[in-house]
């Protein structure tokens, strides 16, 4: 889905005759409900129609994933708040945290003198129900230092819960499963 620079960069490289027809549908799915079936990864045979407003909101949640990527892999632990609720629960394999204090503390004392990570996230899925949202992500993790290959990489899945907030939306709740590590 469209997040909030998707479009200005999935226009990039078009002509400018292509790039105006691009702009004219993406203003139209924006502003007219679009029919379930022709939503990406939609199941046969599905027939609602889907609010414009749903369309909408499935961009800044999936945004949630690249946007705690970035803060993790730039250390930006501080700023765990414009990704986290205040009052989130998080479970994962090293335990459960409650709060964005909490949260923000593991981050930092988890971090390595040396060592930097790339979060990529990939098959995205949220569904809307007004205002929250369940959304679902594999995560590749690859642990490095400056010029050399990963050391470890490790491919998660994440199940988040999003609420919508007076500041925009939030995970309220968060699950990471490990599925594989690979040391070298």
């Amino acid at each position: 889905m469209l997040g909030e620079n998707s479009g200005e960069q999935a226009g990039q490289g078009l002509s400018v005759l292509g790039r105006q027809r691009f702009e004219q549908v993406v203003l139209h799915l924006i502003e007219h409900p679009v029919h379930a079936s022709q939503l990406p990864g939609a199941a046969p045979g599905e027939g609602h129609l889907v609010a414009p407003s749903v369309v909408r909101v499935r961009g800044p949640v999936a945004d949630l994933f690249a946007r705690l990527a970035n803060l993790l892999d730039e250390c930006r632990h501080e700023d765990a708040g414009t990704v986290y609720h205040d009052d989130v629960v998080v479970r994962s394999p090293r335990g459960e945290l409650h709060g964005l204090d909490e949260v923000t503390a593991h981050l930092k004392r988890s971090q390595v003198e040396g060592e930097h990570t790339q979060h990529v996230h990939g098959d995205v899925l949220v569904q809307v129900d007004g205002d929250r949202a369940k959304a679902t992500a594999n995560q590749l993790t690859y642990f490095y230092r400056n010029g050399e290959a990963p050391h470890r990489t490790s491919g998660l899945r994440v199940a988040c819960t999003a609420v919508r907030t007076s500041v925009g939306w939030r995970f309220s709740e968060s699950q990471i499963t490990l599925a594989w590590m690979q040391e070298k």
